[in-house]
């Protein structure tokens, strides 16, 4: 088993560090069937924090504080708001409008080499919003941020930067909700070390095919992931309602 968790992980950070995001949604349906969702959960919580760090102190110079303060100002007020929000909605819906969002902006952006809409400043405190609302409720907040750093045409280390100290911020208030509710069980502290390792390994190898990749590269495997993890949420969600 531990096996398999640290293959997943590092597989999962990898991408993350290829292209700055996508840990989360990649490892957590995988980490579910093998650790079941009450231990995959807080330990990808956990993680989420080490992958992220990692990236954004490789990219630290690269970090533009005033593109992401109208993110993290909306993410704020947005995290509490998804917390308080979760009992209320059905997720799998909002999972589904997710995923279908998310198939629509790729196709969108991939149909034009520079995308028409350029993210502005009232954007970015509603996407940011958007995205704390998510992370506090399904913490799969990142999208929201990646179609605003995608709209703007951050350079390739700008967006890993910046987003990371975006997913940063939610992840924090993602431990913590887990902390509270008592999830960090032995099951979680188990794995945790190959955890660790894996995520470490695989966001190293992730960063060092930096050099090997372009900027128009960069940007369609971006907008390729998006699709990819748009379908999976569609996937997942239509299973849910027509279970």
């Amino acid at each position: 088993m531990l096996i398999q968790v640290g293959l997943v992980l590092f597989a999962a950070t990898f991408i993350q560090g290829v292209v700055g995001f996508g840990m989360a949604l990649v490892a957590m349906p995988l980490l579910a069937v093998t650790l079941g969702i009450r231990a995959a959960a807080p330990l990808i919580a956990l993680l989420g924090l080490l992958s992220p760090a990692l990236i954004a102190w490789r990219y630290r110079q690269q970090l533009e504080w005033r593109e992401i303060a109208p993110l993290a100002w909306g993410s704020l007020l947005g995290i509490p708001i998804g917390v308080a929000l979760l009992r209320l909605v059905n997720e799998q819906i909002v999972t589904l409008a997710l995923g279908l969002v998310l198939i629509g902006y790729g196709l969108y952006a991939l149909r034009w080499a520079v995308p028409p809409w350029r993210g502005t400043a009232r954007a970015a405190y509603g996407l940011g919003f958007a995205g704390g609302v998510l992370s506090g409720a399904y913490n799969t907040g990142g999208p929201a941020l990646v179609i605003y750093g995608n709209s703007r045409r951050w350079p390739p280390r700008a967006f890993k930067a910046n987003i990371q100290v975006l997913v940063v911020l939610h992840s924090i208030s993602v431990v913590a909700s887990h902390a509270l509710a008592g999830n960090f069980t032995g099951d979680v502290w188990e794995v945790l070390p190959v955890g660790l390792l894996a995520t470490a390994a695989g966001t190293g190898c992730g960063l060092l095919m930096d050099r090997f990749i372009n900027e128009a590269t960069f940007r369609r495997l971006v907008l390729l992931l998006l699709l990819v993890l748009g379908g999976r949420l569609v996937q997942v969600s239509l299973a849910g309602l027509l279970t």
